[in-house]
């Protein structure tokens, strides 16, 4: 209407991520130059990383002040509390990790841009090092378009992989966050990285792509790593240094 105010928001990558215009290059396309005429009405914008807030001012001639990046913001209450030994234990279990195993974490919807291939090679590149580790998965594997039993089996490290597959209600994570040693995440793009939020308020750190998203998250080298995007063996080296070294774990955590 007249004389009202129009604020957009972006929670993704629409301007800043290529790698999500060449999942579906004709529609993405198509929705990209829909958001970019919205946009260019917009009195203000709103994105969730500074990386999106860069590419949206170039791609529709905004000025930077009228954006603002402004994280998600998250409960993260939940997840900083203390797991007691019990209910640790508990969740290594259903984890499929003994008490002392070291266990590595992925958490999320294995969507194509979450690059679950690149994680299971990253996480058998690990256990084939580290035969007493553990790897864990939750999400829901319906949503997966890639033969994931396949990729695990190619692994060799099969019987030490566990995956919930229909995941799990949103109180049970932070046990389950909590229970783990190193998270992962091998995204080609993100908008924020929520669960690399959620693992940090557990204290757990995190080895991710350097995605947008991540890369607001994980100041690297301090509270966790970040590689090359497709890069399984980066993935699987930074993982190796913070389980070969408590201490930089805990510090990192």
């Amino acid at each position: 209407a007249p004389g009202a105010v129009l604020l957009v928001g972006n929670h993704s990558t629409i301007f800043s991520g290529d790698r999500w215009i060449a999942e579906k290059p004709a529609r993405n396309r198509l929705l990209r130059r829909l958001a970019a005429h919205v946009f260019r009405h917009a009195d203000a914008a709103r994105v969730v990383n500074v990386d999106e807030a860069a590419a949206l001012a170039l791609a529709c001639d905004l000025e930077p002040a009228r954006i603002d990046a402004i994280p998600m913001p998250f409960a993260i209450e939940p997840f900083a509390r203390p797991v007691d030994s019990v209910e640790r234990i508990r969740a290594r279990a259903m984890l499929g990790a003994g008490p002392d195993d070291p266990l590595l974490l992925w958490v999320g919807r294995p969507v194509p841009f979450k690059r679950l291939p690149v994680v299971i090679d990253a996480a058998g590149k690990v256990l084939r090092a580290r035969p007493d580790a553990r790897f864990a998965m939750v999400g829901d594997r319906r949503l997966a378009r890639e033969d994931l039993d396949a990729m695990i089996t190619a692994t060799g490290a099969a019987d030490r992989i566990t995956w919930l597959d229909q995941g799990l209600p949103h109180d049970a994570l932070p046990a389950v966050f909590a229970a783990a040693d190193v998270f992962l995440m091998g995204s080609h793009y993100e908008g924020f990285g929520g669960v690399l939020v959620e693992a940090a308020a557990a204290g757990v750190p995190a080895v991710s792509t350097a995605a947008d998203g991540p890369r607001a998250v994980i100041e690297d080298g301090v509270t966790g790593w970040l590689v090359p995007v497709d890069d399984a063996a980066a993935l699987a080296h930074n993982t190796l240094a913070l389980l070969a070294d408590p201490e930089m774990r805990v510090r990192m955590g």
